[in-house]
Formats: C-alpha cells, structure tokens, sequence
C-alpha cells in the first residue's frame, strides 16, 4: 500500500484519477468533481493525495488552500473497496499535512448525493456546519425581438461579439435601469467596501480586475441620487450569474433588495438572457430569504464538514 502527497501529477497518475472519479459517478450522481492540472504541472497552492493497493488507485484527495490559511477537500473512493479504511488513511494524511503547513481551518465538502460519502463522514465523528447553496430561477421565454425597452439596444446588449462594447457599469432605479459609460472601479469601491465592510484598497484591485472581463458588469442600484446597492452580472450565452449583491445596512430590510433583483430581473429578460444563477451560504439566511422570496430554487448544494478548525 503507498500513500503519496503530489504537488505534480505526472501523466498517469492523472489519467487512474479520471478513471476512478468515472468509476464513482458511475455509481452515484455525484456532481462534484476535481480539478486536474496538465501533467508536470507543479502546483502553488493545492495538492492531491492519492493512496494506491496492489497498484490500482483506492482513494484520491484534493486540498486547496489559495489564502493559506483555509483549505477545502475533495475526495473520492473506489466503490468496491470503501469498506476498506482507504479514505480514514487518506484523510489523516492530509489532515497532517493541513496542520503541517499552517492551516487554521479544512472542511471536507460532499454534494450529499453520495449515501456512502454520508456514512463515512459520520463514522469519523463530522457533522456539517453549513451549506453552499447554487440557486437558479427562469427569467422565462425571450421578449420578441423590436419589443417595447427603456434600454437602449445601441448601449446594452449581451449577445455574440456585441458583449465586448458594452459598459461596465450600470444604474439600477427604482422605476428603470440605465447604462452609464463610467468606470466601475470609481463608481462602486467605496459602495462595495462599505456594503461588505471591506478594506477599500482590496475592493478596488477586485473591482479593476474584474472590469477588464468584457463579460462582467457592475450595477449600481441608485436612490434619488444616492448608490444605495451593487452587484455584478455575468454573461454566459442566455444565463447570467449574479455575484457580490449587496445593500447598504441603512437601507436593508425596506424592499430595496426585492425591488434591485426585480429591476435586473427585467433588464436580463430584454436581452433574451433565460436563466440567472447564483450561491449562496446557508449562513447568510436573509440572503437566502430574500432569494427564495424572489422565486430561486436549489439547483446544487454543497455541505461543508469541518475537519478541524484551531480555537
């Protein structure tokens, strides 16, 4: 039996770990799945842990860690052989080597579509501490083209290479939505460093680097004069997904949110957009509120077991 902690695939290792990730969705409908780096890749902040028996893969893990200071694992177990302690060997090992590199906190995340991931997570004393929830809702069938819109087409469109000329940031109302040619750094850092209570250097740099995605657009949601919400659209084909969505504190619990998903609601549906995802925690419980209210539904959910966390 070899345990081994890879921060470089080579080519067959990376080819057993395709093949039993294959193998388990085979036999359940698990819908996680693992990052593979090209072979010979060496990488920064991940590693896989990969327990071979006989020569054949038993058990893989993925630990990812970009801050340095929480990692999340993935793993997978053959299905004929989890009765085995193959994935409790694995485990430590990374748990070990977590705590080796400085780790405060690693959870172990499952998809709860796996009933012997379930069992195994139990058996070895973890409970869930939260959820990631992937939350979906039509916009329904596309208006006919020519329809009435307070848009104008010219400024505002997301379909085939048009995206790449549009503004980056738009206005939201409380009767309509306008484009305004103005730099989403400038406009909305502040805004976001307050909504999140954030360090407005860091906003900036995520706000700057974001802006040079023709695919990603700020909203602003504007109260007689005042900036009151933002969020950011992503275009994908005839789906967006919705990110960073907040409300200043003053102004939260009186509708604003409702009234700022409806108003990008009906902006995405005159630009023939049919479907808008987004996650969110099950910590975040006036978040998911506010989304149910709105008629979103699970499309996915991730639970989070924490492995270990320092007090």
């Amino acid at each position: 039996m070899r345990r081994l902690i890879i921060d470089k695939l080579n080519a067959k290792q990376r080819e057993n770990i395709i093949t039993l990730c294959a193998v388990c969705g085979q036999t359940e409908p698990i819908k996680l799945s693992l990052p593979l780096p090209s072979p010979g890749k060496r990488l920064a902040d991940e590693r896989f842990f990969l327990l071979y028996d006989k020569g054949q893969l038993m058990s893989v893990i993925h630990l990812f860690y970009p801050d340095g200071i929480a990692g999340e694992l993935i793993g997978f177990t053959h299905p004929n052989f989890r009765s085995n302690g193959y994935f409790k060997q694995l485990l430590s090992l990374a748990a070990d080597y977590a705590e080796e590199i400085g780790l405060e906190q690693v959870y172990v995340i499952s998809d709860g579509n796996s009933p012997d991931a379930d069992k195994a997570l139990a058996a070895l004393g973890l409970e869930a501490e939260y959820a990631e929830y992937m939350l979906g809702k039509s916009l329904g069938i596309p208006p006919v083209q020519g329809s009435p819109s307070t848009i104008p087409s010219d400024s505002f469109s997301v379909n085939g290479s048009d995206s790449a000329a549009l503004s980056n940031t738009a206005v939201c109302t409380a009767t309509r939505i306008s484009v305004q040619e103005t730099s989403a750094t400038l406009l909305t850092a502040g805004l976001f460093a307050e909504i999140f209570q954030a360090d407005i250097a860091q906003c900036e740099a995520y706000l700057e680097e974001i802006s040079s995605d023709s695919r990603i657009h700020t909203c602003v949601l504007d109260l007689a004069g005042k900036p009151i919400g933002q969020t950011q659209l992503t275009f994908m084909g005839d789906m967006a997904y919705l990110s960073g969505f907040g409300i200043l504190p003053e102004y939260r619990r009186q509708g604003f949110g409702l009234m700022f998903l409806n108003e990008l609601e009906m902006l995405l549906k005159k630009q023939s957009i049919t479907q808008l995802t987004l996650q969110v925690s099950s910590q975040n419980k006036t978040a998911l509120s506010l989304y149910r209210k709105d008629g979103f539904e699970t499309l996915e959910a991730l639970h989070y077991y924490p492995l270990f966390e320092e007090e």
